[in-house]
């Protein structure tokens, strides 16, 4: 499983509901996308000090679903699921202003919205205990 981080920074936060958010640069949610597509496993670490210590994508050919063990949350992501998650972090990447998009599995048995952002929050500041 990948674990590059591809200077993307990602951790819990407390929104209005829990949140797994993930930053990142252009360049980072394109090199995520390609990951998607090609249908590799990917892992990304956490923010030090959250209760989420990592953040796994593992293609599966069956139905796809987000779940919670311990510290990890992970996403068993279809290839429909795939498509559809690769083309937003594209529409992410390639905007003009700064943007987010809401990364919704088929089924989250996690309970936590999982949030991709670019150039709307300062990881210092939303990844702060």
């Amino acid at each position: 499983m990948k674990s590059e981080q591809h200077s993307l920074r990602a951790g819990f936060v407390d929104f209005a509901d829990p949140t797994f958010l993930v930053l990142g640069e252009p360049e980072s949610f394109h090199w995520l996308a390609k990951q998607i597509e090609g249908r590799c496993a990917v892992a990304l670490d956490a923010v030090p000090g959250k209760d989420l210590a990592r953040f796994s994508i593992v293609p599966t050919a069956q139905e796809g679903s987000v779940s919670r063990e311990g510290s990890v949350l992970e996403w068993q992501m279809s290839s429909s699921e795939a498509v559809l998650v690769s083309q937003q972090l594209r529409v992410l990447a390639t905007s003009s202003s700064p943007a987010h998009a809401y990364l919704d599995p088929a089924s989250n048995l996690a309970g936590v919205q999982i949030m991709a952002s670019r150039g709307e929050y300062d990881p210092e500041r939303v990844f702060r205990d």
